[in-house]
């Protein structure tokens, strides 16, 4: 059996309802995953440049936000936050 014959024998068997609605589906997901590459893509342009890795490379400011620390740890301080 060709590949052919076969999309037109599961064609056969699906509802005109249900091929409507994965087409729907399809076109959503495709649609989904270029907004999520574009805001990905919009949020690494506007950051470039803001982001450090090392504390030398930061530069000396009054203020900073520290990404990924916790003032508590299970309920206790947590040293790291305090100490860095």
């Amino acid at each position: 059996m060709k590949f052919h014959e076969l999309s037109l024998k599961i064609k056969s068997l699906l509802p005109k309802v249900t091929r409507k609605r994965l087409q729907i589906l399809a076109v959503l997901v495709v649609c989904g995953t270029g907004f999520l590459y574009c805001v990905d893509s919009h949020v690494g342009s506007t950051a470039e440049g803001r982001i450090f890795d090392k504390v030398e490379d930061c530069p000396d400011v009054p203020v900073a936000v520290v990404l990924g620390t916790a003032k508590y740890y299970y309920g206790r301080d947590n040293l790291f936050y305090i100490y860095r």
